[in-house]
This record gives C-alpha cells, structure tokens and sequence, in this order.
C-alpha cells in the first residue's frame, strides 16, 4: 500500500452500463502483483466515510482534484 493525503476528488470511469462519476476522498493507491503481470487500482471514500470503493485504474478517464479533503 503507497500511503497519500486524502484529498477530495472527481473520478471518472468506464464501466459496463457506461460512463460513471464518483466524488469523495482518494485513499489509497495499490498495485496487485500476480506473477510479472500487474493491475492497479485506486480507492475513493465517501464523503461520509461509510462507502468505499476500488476503481480498476485502466478504465479511469478522468481524476480532477476538487478540495483539500482531510
């Protein structure tokens, strides 16, 4: 796990019903190794901080900085 400030954010990305926006805290950014093969994802929270959610970085489009978050 690569530690980062939570900063609040506008992510968006592609999904199987299309094109979505999630706003809320970046967490976490991760790398999960299998053999040499690699797949990255980045973890958002909810405003709230109830929800949390891991995005597959490949289907990103978009990461827009929104606020200084916590």
């Amino acid at each position: 796990m690569i530690p980062y400030s939570r900063v609040m954010i506008i992510v968006n990305y592609e999904e199987e019903d299309g094109e979505m926006q999630l706003q809320g805290l970046f967490v976490e950014y991760q790398i999960f190794m299998e053999g040499r093969a690699g797949v990255a994802f980045i973890r958002v929270e909810s405003e709230d901080g109830k929800d949390m959610t891991w995005i597959n970085f490949e289907t990103v489009k978009s990461i827009r900085r929104i606020g200084p978050g916590i």
